[in-house]
């Protein structure tokens, strides 16, 4: 199947290949779907969050009120959820299945049509697999540690020469407290650093 599509300056033949019409008709079905109204009908409880891009809800595997779903229908992953609890997530075709009592073909069914040909239906099962390992990378992605102290600044009790340590002595600030609290500095930042915990 091919189409022709006016792309900058001219036009251009496309041609449609089975992942293409695969990809078309998923992202268009889940676009369609009305999340919103799919949850109120079925009686779920849901929060709005104030971005309007996330609803958050009780987790049905751990009861906990910790389970998001991408809502808004520019998202690529939209009606994806996880549970930042136990972990239990899935897509749109899952949430169905899991809030209708239903099975995922079924779910597949009721939100892509019941004319997609089975052929094209495996091929997007193939892109929501794909899509999912794109999507469980990006949110399952650990954060970067923001609170790492630079290199250059040392415990005040390895550097009694220090500016910083004379600062401190000068202050109050006894070597108990010091090591107590692990207070650190750098003569080269012009700081002396108190850790916001501490072991007693």
């Amino acid at each position: 199947m091919w189409s022709v599509n006016y792309i900058g300056q001219g036009w251009m033949m496309t041609r449609w290949t089975p992942k293409k019409v695969a990809r078309w008709r998923v992202k268009a079905a889940t676009k369609k779907f009305d999340l919103f109204n799919f949850l109120e009908t079925n009686g779920v409880e849901f929060k709005i969050m104030s971005s309007g891009a996330y609803y958050y809800l009780t987790c049905w595997e751990c009861g906990k009120k910790k389970l998001y779903i991408h809502s808004d229908e520019d998202d690529d992953f939209r009606g994806y959820y996880k549970c930042w609890v136990c972990g239990n997530k899935g897509d749109i075709f899952d949430l169905m299945a899991q809030v209708e009592m239903i099975s995922r073909s079924q779910a597949f069914a009721r939100i892509m049509g019941q004319s997609v040909p089975v052929g094209d239906i495996e091929q997007c099962e193939d892109f929501l697999k794909f899509r999912f390992n794109q999507w469980e990378n990006t949110v399952d992605k650990p954060e970067p540690k923001r609170y790492d102290m630079p290199l250059n600044i040392k415990p005040l009790l390895s550097t009694p020469d220090s500016k910083c340590y004379t600062y401190a002595k000068c202050r109050g600030i006894t070597e108990e407290m010091m090591k107590k609290f692990n207070i650190m500095g750098s003569d080269n930042l012009k700081r002396v650093v108190f850790p916001i915990t501490y072991k007693k």
